[in-house]
């Protein structure tokens, strides 16, 4: 397993989601978050490929997830810009 080490501006802004998620949310919502963090870094940690060159953009909706788009990051970023756009 490969460390996974968050630079300090993704750190801040992980902080600044959960801090944002506590004062929005609550307590609990921001608990599920930080543990889903948590979850995400141990899935990276063990199969970096998942996450390596792939993003999957999603909407959580009240009963289901929603795959909007899977984002191939070899790809041109202003493609993306433009897709979403």
């Amino acid at each position: 397993m490969k460390r996974v080490i968050w630079t300090p501006f993704a750190n801040s802004e992980m902080f600044k989601t959960a801090l944002y998620i506590k004062n929005t949310f609550g307590k609990t919502a921001k608990d599920k978050f930080v543990k889903a963090v948590i979850n995400a870094n141990k899935l990276i940690s063990s199969n970096p490929f998942i996450e390596k060159c792939n993003k999957i953009i999603y909407c959580d909706n009240v009963d289901h997830i929603s795959i909007v788009d899977f984002w191939d990051c070899r790809r041109d970023p202003n493609a993306l810009v433009s897709q979403v756009t």
